[in-house]
């Protein structure tokens, strides 16, 4: 895209597997709003406007500071410049992207636990079954530790004493 309308990529910023719900702990936006303060792009091009943010605060912030120092959002789906009505619209649609995502994650969970099965992956304790996602089946030598920990509390040991006794022991307990 900044080749067709004669721009020079100066450098490139991701926030892979970072929610854009936040704007803290995502570096990628971060640093291209820093290369703006510091004057060192007139123009950041985004793939769509929820690469900027998925809450309509951050995206409408991160607009205005750009607008205010000269520097341009392009969006590389809708082939321009990006003005106040697309942040707003396009915002909003991706405030709604995520909230239909969010309840369709919620309710894969519960169907999930409705169903009998942990829709967080295993735990110590327990071995996944292949090829059936969410299916657990107890792993007998990690359950007799389990048991263990039970018996010991129920003797009157806090699981400090406990996590202490299994270390000296040298008792695998791996999560």
């Amino acid at each position: 895209y900044a080749e067709k309308i004669g721009c020079t990529v100066v450098s490139r910023w991701v926030d892979h597997g970072k929610s854009g719900a936040f704007w803290h702990d995502r570096d990628g936006i971060e640093d291209a709003v820093q290369a703006a303060r510091a004057g060192d792009i007139d123009l950041l091009v985004v793939e769509h406007v929820d690469r900027l943010g998925r809450d309509l605060g951050i995206i409408g912030a991160i607009y205005r500071e750009l607008s205010d120092l000269g520097v341009e959002i392009h969006g590389i789906s809708k082939g321009r410049k990006l003005d106040h009505q697309d942040i707003a619209l396009l915002g909003l649609a991706a405030v709604e992207a995520r909230t239909i995502l969010l309840d369709r994650m919620r309710d894969g969970i519960k169907k999930m636990v409705v169903d009998g099965r942990s829709p967080n992956g295993t735990c110590f304790g327990y071995d996944a079954v292949p090829g059936k996602p969410g299916c657990l089946v107890v792993n007998e030598d990690e359950a007799k530790v389990i048991r263990e920990v039970f018996r010991l509390r129920l003797d009157g040991l806090s699981l400090r004493q406990i996590a202490f006794a299994f270390n000296a022991r040298g008792v695998p307990f791996n999560p």
